[in-house]
Formats: structure tokens, sequence, C-alpha cells
């Protein structure tokens, strides 16, 4: 059954709906997009930087664009690859083609990715980088990585029902 028109509409509300319901259910609401990085930089600063003498002269901005890509790339797997499992019951009840379901989580993802990386570009202009060529290809960067997100986050999200012990991998 091919997507349409009204499953786009779907996955898109389906998505707003999720990360509102998300950030309601915490005091700081949608915050923990910007703290959780912050607070996962901080700890990698303080045991390489400081502790084990590693750092280089732009380690905070180095550290800070892999640890949100890499946040991204993880939790839009994790919360992916149970979507067709955790839906079963869903499924059983309406017909829809089965990649709505982590095409939700890959938009909510990446639309919480999208509003962090944009803060941290701002951060990164603060700190004396300006925009150059490297921007443009930072664009193809992050267009690969996205194809590559969500090539994996359907393969597992197939493969997970079936042996979900895979999960745990």
């Amino acid at each position: 059954m091919p997507i349409t028109q009204r499953h786009l509409e779907l996955i898109f509300f389906k998505a707003y709906a999720n990360l509102r319901s998300e950030a309601a259910r915490t005091y700081l609401s949608f915050m923990w997009w910007i703290i959780d990085p912050i607070l996962s930089m901080a700890v990698y600063y303080v045991v390489f930087a400081l502790l084990f003498q590693r750092g280089t002269q732009d380690y905070v901005p180095f550290l800070l664009i892999g640890l949100i890509t890499w946040q991204w790339f993880t939790n839009t797997i994790n919360h992916g690859m149970t979507t067709i499992q955790g839906n079963t019951k869903l499924m059983n009840q309406v017909h829809l083609p089965k990649v709505v379901f982590p095409s939700i989580v890959i938009v909510m993802d990446t639309f919480k990715f999208s509003i962090v990386f944009l803060l941290v570009l701002l951060f990164l202009w603060i700190y004396g980088f300006g925009v150059g060529a490297a921007y443009l290809a930072l664009s193809l960067i992050l267009g690969v990585q996205f194809l590559l997100t969500t090539a994996l986050t359907y393969v597992l999200a197939t493969i997970i029902p079936f042996p979900p012990d895979f999960g745990s991998i």
C-alpha cells in the first residue's frame, strides 16, 4: 500500500502531538532537548579535557557537534526500532502502511535535532566560526546521515518484531 497525502498528514500530526505530549510530561518541557546534550557534553569535557588532558583548542565545538549528531542518530534508531512491534494492536484495528509508525519517530527526532542544531550553529557563530564553504559540506553530510538513519530505522523496525532480542544489540 503506497503512502498517500493522508498518510503524510497523519505522520506529521502524530509527530506534532507526540512532541507536545513529551514536552507536557516534564516541568522544563522543550528545554530538555537543549539541556540533555549540554549535560552529556559537560561529562565528556570533564573526563577527557580536564581529567585525561586530551582536549584540543576547539574541543568544545567539536564535542558538541559530535554529541548532537550522535544523539540524533541513536535516539531515532532506538525509538524507531520498536514502533511496529509496539503498535500491533493499532495495526489490527486500522489498516495503515507499516512504514507510518517508524516515520513518525523519524520526524519527531529530526525536528528535535533541527532545533538543537540551529542553536549549535548560533553558538559556533558566537564562538568565532564564521559562515563559510564548510556549511555547504555540512548540509551534505547531514543529508547522508538522515538517509542512513532513516534506512536503519526502517530496517530495524521491520526486523525487531520477529527476534526481539536484536533490540538489545
